[in-house]
């Protein structure tokens, strides 16, 4: 067995004034010295770049090799390879009693043992039968935690949470949320009958299945759902050009030795092991030890997915299980910014963990940072760093000043047109066109895009335009994928009373979407007047959140009726963006979609669906205006259970607060 112990770089008189950390990768196969180190948490990136979030500045650790067979570790005969949990861990802790016997220093210092996958399976079995030999004493160590990162604790959960997860992070349509469904149940059959080779075969076949319906291949598919990849490939070869290169040479590893040789074996032979459960070590550890047990699972994991964990932490046993059920979750802060929750109980913590997927430490390395810090300093960690307000800042255009502005800083908006149409009597639309840069001889060679913002009352010239497709970004910045490089836009502050668009009086607002609509029919007949070489250019009327509600309405308003000056100009399409269609649709995704996801456990997914019931009375009953304040209460409800969640994207990260403040605002 290999292993690779870094000293801390942390400022103490002696390195043993700090703890000692070992690190278990998962597979089974995959290497703790390779990726673990390189990949994840040790002082060097794959490039040889120095890690400005090492474990090794605060911490001694210790990369292992495990099970032999992984990494550098090697069998001199393939049938010494470990067949089942109980011998990877009788093997660790005859590891762990020879390096006490070259590291004597470490035998009276504070000992974690943290792991990530399938590393979790193997840690929980080891800390158990370590725990026992330290009581018989045979060991002298002094062991305090086991950290479960994304555990393959009990397989079944989590391939069962697979096929909800994914639906509702829009992965997989419904089809492919039944065929997932599906080989799912075939391995539970499989693992239930005692099949467990058949079960783990299963389990690679529904692994395929997803992979076929997401086009990915399957590491891609199943660790990170929904972060950006580089080529996977490309940096596995470089990770194995590394090890059996400068590395094997600095380390001066026997020729014979190569990295990763073993690593398919190992895997192979533990295909009866695999699909079994360990929630029984678990407990074991929560009843009969003293070891702290900490679990922490990234919310964007496929294969150890959030939804699956909390299964099986739900229905572990053990004294303090009714106050961990009672007990509140808090968030976890790290430098003001909201980086997850948690529960404890006793000698059990629950790390959610944000913006992370199946690697936590490299995900998410402030969350990461907070948890170890609990894990070795317990309750003497400060929680919140800083707390501060979150201020979205919108540059302001004074028009006042723009013609000089704009041919000073911005020509390219000599190249737009603005201003008010009054659509009825004292009720003024304001709009901003702006003509493509596209190469074209015309420009009504290009197609006319209607941008129409949510809310409703959310500004088109103002959030559309400089948040997100017009030319210039909020910081006035050009914007490199704006739409005006292809196509003419028209940003309209609709309805009236959004944006720069006014009524002289309130009663002038228009208070339905026939309203709404009538008063953009007018709005395009005027701006068609204004612009008559625009009526050959082909009409596309894109509505996000709110706005898709009117562009449905309009679209279908232009095709039934076409204006009288306008009767060449029928929309091409209509494009709804995260519509506002079915309110009620949407409220009752909500709560799954937040619990899949890791962003409430079961109280506050109780608590929401409760609010959420209650909106769907008051819909049935078409006390309309009570819905709507029951929607409201429901926003106010996830905000509590969620200390503030951004509504329109929960991977944004957002200030901690421990009781969120911010005013609720209509879907934009």
């Amino acid at each position: 067995m290999f292993y690779w112990l870094y000293y801390t770089t942390a400022d103490v008189v002696q390195y043993t004034d700090r703890p000692l950390v070992i690190w278990l990768q998962g597979g089974p196969g995959a290497s703790s010295t390779g990726y673990g180190n390189f990949e994840e948490l040790g002082p060097l990136t794959l490039e040889g770049e120095e890690r400005n979030f090492t474990w090794v500045r605060n911490y001694n650790v210790l990369f292992i090799d495990n099970p032999v067979g992984s990494g550098f570790s090697y069998v001199d005969d393939q049938s010494l390879l470990t067949k089942t949990n109980e011998e990877i861990a009788n093997d660790l802790v005859t590891f762990m009693k020879e390096f006490y016997r070259r590291h004597p220093e470490f035998q009276l210092i504070d000992l974690h043992i943290f792991s990530e996958s399938y590393g979790g399976k193997m840690a929980a079995e080891f800390a158990y039968v370590l725990d026992k030999e330290i009581k018989l004493g045979n060991i002298v160590c002094q062991l305090k935690s086991a950290g479960l990162g994304d555990a393959w604790i009990s397989p079944i959960d989590s391939m069962i949470s697979w096929a909800p997860y994914l639906w509702d992070i829009g992965a997989v349509d419904r089809e492919g949320e039944r065929r997932v469904a599906a080989a799912t149940e075939l391995t539970r059959i499989a693992l239930d009958e005692g099949r467990f080779v058949d079960s783990t075969n299963l389990w690679g076949y529904t692994e395929q299945v997803i992979s076929e319906d997401l086009r990915m291949d399957r590491p891609r598919a199943m660790y990170r759902t929904l972060v950006k990849f580089d080529a996977r490939d490309a940096r596995d070869d470089m990770l194995d050009d590394l090890m059996n290169g400068p590395v094997k040479q600095t380390l001066e590893i026997p020729e014979e030795v190569r990295w990763g040789s073993q690593s398919w074996p190992t895997f192979n032979v533990l295909r009866e092991d695999f699909m079994k459960p360990v929630t029984d070590v678990v407990e074991l550890l929560l009843n009969t030890t003293q070891v702290e047990v900490i679990v922490f699972s990234g919310q964007l994991d496929l294969i150890v997915a959030t939804p699956g964990t909390v299964m099986w932490v739900d229905r572990l046993k053990y004294p303090q299980k009714e106050q961990y059920v009672a007990s509140k979750r808090e968030g976890l802060g790290v430098d003001g910014i909201l980086e997850g929750y948690y529960k404890t109980a006793g000698r059990f913590f629950m790390y959610w963990v944000n913006r992370a997927g199946h690697m936590v430490p490299a995900d998410n390395p402030a969350a990461m940072d907070f948890i170890l810090q609990r894990a070795t300093e317990g309750e003497r960690v400060q929680q919140f760093t800083s707390v501060f307000a979150m201020f979205r800042t919108f540059h302001a255009i004074l028009f006042l000043g723009l013609p000089l502005w704009a041919s000073a800083a911005l020509p390219s908006l000599r190249d737009s047109d603005w201003g008010f149409m009054e659509v009825r009597p004292g009720a003024h639309m304001f709009y901003w066109f702006f003509n493509t840069r596209a190469e074209v001889r015309h420009t009504q060679e290009r197609p006319l895009i209607v941008w129409l913002q949510g809310g409703p009352g959310a500004s088109s010239t103002g959030h559309g335009n400089f948040e997100e497709i017009g030319p210039l970004d909020v910081d006035l910045m050009p914007r490199n994928f704006t739409w005006v490089k292809d196509f003419n836009v028209l940003f309209i502050d609709s309805p009236v009373g959004a944006g720069y668009s006014h009524v002289d009086h309130t009663d002038l607002l228009p208070t339905d979407n026939a309203q709404i609509t009538a008063d953009l029919v007018t709005f395009l007949g005027m701006f068609y007047d204004k612009h008559p070489r625009l009526m050959t250019a082909p009409l596309h009327i894109f509505g996000e959140s709110y706005g898709g509600k009117a562009a449905v309405e309009l679209t279908l308003s232009l095709v039934r009726q076409p204006m009288r000056k306008t009767r060449k100009v029928i929309p091409e399409s209509v494009v709804l963006i995260d519509p506002w269609i079915s309110p009620l649709d949407s409220m009752l995704s909500w709560a799954p979609f937040l619990f899949n996801t890791g962003v409430v456990d079961r109280k506050g997914f109780g608590a929401i669906v409760a609010a959420t019931m209650r909106t769907q009375e008051a819909m049935k009953r078409r006390d309309y205006r009570r819905a709507t304040k029951l929607w409201g209460e429901t926003e106010k409800t996830i905000q509590k259970y969620t200390y503030g969640v951004d509504f329109y994207n929960i991977l944004k990260p957002i200030p901690f607060k421990s009781i969120p403040q911010q005013p609720i605002r209509c879907a934009v």
